[in-house]
């Protein structure tokens, strides 16, 4: 008798445990009501102007900030002639997902873009300064054998520092 107790208690403890793991969960924490409130206004702006680059950069922009990198990409790709502030968030979108090469060639095509002549409008120096930056950043971590930085946090950290290492001038 002993032993069909524990069993059924065993089993009300199994059932129990496995009845909580199983709940539906939100994409977007319900309990960020702000998050929520801005992705959908932006969506509305972009459904409403599909062809308005600012607001589908600020769009995968916010859903790279919350962590869904895949609505980011997905965006992206959906975007016909993908400016250089898109492919920049491009970029870190590949990066957040394990990435590096593939972010790296994105980050490339930016400077590219930037570096183009008849590029009208150019692109503004604070793009060009962190796309510079970026890819000196993923290059590091791509001849370094680093594809996912989160995998290697402590490769990642030595090809960053080796990256950002100061420089110090002396004039005479």
């Amino acid at each position: 008798m002993r032993w069909w107790s524990g069993a059924v208690i065993s089993f009300g403890l199994i059932l129990g445990m496995s009845g909580t793991t199983g709940r539906e969960h939100s994409i977007v924490r319900v309990s960020d009501a702000d998050w929520n409130q801005k992705i959908l206004e932006l969506e509305d702006r972009v459904a409403a102007d599909p062809k308005n680059v600012r607001a589908r950069t600020t769009l995968a922009q916010t859903y790279l900030d919350v962590g869904l990198g895949g609505h980011a990409l997905s965006l992206i790709s959906a975007t016909p002639n993908v400016p250089p502030e898109l492919e920049h968030v491009r970029a870190r979108a590949l990066f957040e997902e394990g990435r590096a090469s593939d972010a790296l060639v994105s980050e490339n095509r930016v400077l590219d873009e930037c570096q183009k002549a008849l590029l009208n409008p150019p692109c503004p120096s604070w793009l060009t300064g962190s796309a510079t930056y970026r890819a000196d950043l993923l290059r590091r971590l791509v001849e370094a054998g680093i594809e996912d930085a989160h995998e290697h946090e402590r490769l990642s950290a030595i090809a960053v520092s080796k990256a950002t290492r100061p420089v110090t001038f002396e004039a005479r």
